[in-house]
């Protein structure tokens, strides 16, 4: 069997004395889009900046493509180049341009030649629909470009790994389809994705696995059909009939 590209083994977080991940364990494989759901403070967004190294962690391990994240050895700067992520707030930089915002990690941390780091950018910013927004600043962009710039942003490091943290959830509802529309061409690419959404749409359509965490705790794991069609707990019951419309 190939090795998985992200092992989540036993991970437990601690802020001050509350638990935030209660011995959490999952398995992602290559090209498996994962989505995680549950209430406001279940512990999602913090699982999810645990796997690059956002947010340190207490017990148990991350390994990453066969790198452990609890490893003095592993180089943490180059095992988060393999994850790219987008925020709830898109986080560009508002000084610069939309096209310095997307070459500026790839020139100065993958040391690529500034011509062809425009060039990538610029098809990159074709692939999330947006070429004619080059030369803007952020401030001048909707909530739903300015996210579509920071998913370029992310692919342009080239990531093998793909982190959404909410990525729609700052946005108003006019600009949703248009973020989610890049969201699922990249997971119909084969990106290995873990995307932390209310959008159950989104997760109809493409996840491989879906994820209901609760009290830092993954409480259910199952497929588009039997997660929505027969949830097998009470909280995960009452949680999508209150998000389910």
């Amino acid at each position: 069997m190939s090795t998985p590209m992200i092992d989540i083994r036993n991970v437990s977080k601690w802020f001050g004395t509350h638990k935030v991940l209660d011995q959490v364990t999952e398995t992602i494989d290559r090209g498996q889009v994962i989505v995680i759901c549950g209430p406001s403070g279940s512990g999602k967004s913090t699982l999810l900046k645990t796997l690059n190294g956002l947010e340190p962690f207490q017990e148990g391990d991350v390994v990453v493509d066969g790198l452990s994240l609890r490893d003095a050895k592993t180089d943490h700067i180059k095992l988060r180049q393999k994850m790219g992520m987008v925020f709830q707030r898109f986080e560009l930089y508002p000084h610069m341009k939309v096209m310095d915002n997307i070459t500026i990690a790839p020139t100065k941390v993958r040391k690529l030649n500034p011509k062809a780091a425009r060039a990538k950018a610029m098809q990159l910013l074709e692939r999330v629909g947006i070429p004619e927004q080059a030369d803007k600043y952020p401030g001048n962009l909707s909530g739903g470009q300015q996210q579509r710039v920071a998913i370029a942003r992310a692919l342009a490091m080239e990531p093998q790994i793909m982190l959404f943290d909410e990525p729609t959830s700052a946005l108003d509802p006019e600009m949703i389809k248009e973020v989610l529309d890049v969201m699922v061409d990249l997971a119909r690419s084969g990106m290995t994705m873990i995307v932390v959404t209310h959008e159950m749409g989104f997760a109809r359509e493409v996840a491989d696995e879906i994820i209901f965490m609760d009290e830092g705790r993954i409480i259910e794991r199952g497929t588009d059909k039997s997660f929505f069609e027969k949830p097998k707990t009470d909280r995960a019951r009452d949680f999508l009939n209150k998000i389910l419309i």
